[in-house]
């Protein structure tokens, strides 16, 4: 007897019979899925489910049939766990993308806060640092007061607070004025139990090239009330701006960064590491990082 062929073929069998039982679980879990989700959402909101990635031009969601009578389900589609934790190569994962660009495009400000507490739960995945703070960008105007709420809300923490920077960054691009009023108000009011966030503040300012704000940026470092390792400090920030050629005193010492303002100072940057690497060939979420790491370009580059 050919125990070596028979082992062969058992253990083939076997491969087969987890294969088609790990294939079989799949297909169970995609089913009931879609039942709950039948339960959860309206016909008109389920298409969201079946568009799939969104392209670089973005759908007019109106044009799809959505109005004002879909805010609620919208809300719920954009922060639902089932589908921010479901396969990213499903459609059901980009759904919730669909979700915060049509909430965006109908100017769903009550969305503002859950869209960003999303940043605290998923902190380390680029497609929320970039992709939210453009959603909000398109509610324009009107989302500047909630925007405003979020961050001057004290029972959150610094960095979470940040998040509404950005989202303020992206729209002081066409409402600078009124962006810059927001920012220079919490610079008017600082508290050394802020100083990373204030930091991040000028960071902002920094970016949208706010010269007309120096006099409000010299006056917060004269508080010490700016943890100079985020945006350096005060000759730092006046040569950033424009309004200095050169240090008069000895640069400070930087090297030693926290974890938490280590990753801040990343994600206020990551702007333009997006408009340095636009030319370069789209990598996927899940495929290998052009580094070289060996590792998925989520777990590496991305970030």
């Amino acid at each position: 007897m050919n125990f070596k062929g028979i082992t062969y073929k058992l253990n083939n069998f076997c491969t087969l019979i987890n294969i088609t039982y790990n294939v079989s679980y799949l297909l169970l879990h995609e089913f009931r899925l879609q039942q709950i989700l039948a339960m959860m959402y309206s016909e008109q909101v389920m298409q969201l489910l079946t568009l799939g990635e969104p392209e670089e031009t973005l759908l007019n969601y109106s044009s799809l049939g959505f109005d004002s009578s879909h805010e609620d389900e919208l809300i719920h589609m954009a922060i639902d766990p089932d589908l921010l934790n479901s396969d990213e190569n499903s459609p059901e994962f980009w759904s919730t993308v669909h979700a915060w660009n049509a909430l965006g495009q109908l100017k769903v400000t009550e969305a503002i806060p859950p869209l960003l507490d999303l940043r605290e739960k998923y902190p380390f995945d680029l497609l929320f640092d970039q992709e939210l703070p453009k959603a909000i960008a398109m509610m324009g105007e009107v989302a500047i007061p909630e925007l405003k709420n979020y961050l001057f809300n004290e029972n959150r923490d610094e960095i979470t607070r940040s998040y509404a920077l950005s989202c303020l960054e992206k729209i002081g691009i066409v409402y600078r004025q009124e962006c810059l009023s927001v920012i220079t108000e919490l610079l008017q009011k600082p508290k050394k139990s802020s100083r990373s966030l204030i930091g991040l503040a000028i960071c902002v300012l920094i970016k949208l090239k706010a010269t007309e704000t120096i006099d409000v940026i010299q006056d917060v470092f004269n508080r010490d009330c700016v943890d100079i390792t985020v945006p350096g400090d005060l000759e730092d920030v006046e040569i950033a701006l424009g309004l200095r050629f050169k240090r008069d005193t000895p640069k400070p010492n930087y090297s030693v960064l926290s974890p938490e303002i280590t990753q801040a100072i990343s994600k206020l940057h990551e702007l333009d590491e997006s408009e340095r690497t636009q030319s370069a060939p789209k990598v996927g979420r899940n495929d290998p990082c052009p580094c070289g790491s060996g590792k998925k370009y989520k777990k590496c580059c991305l970030h």
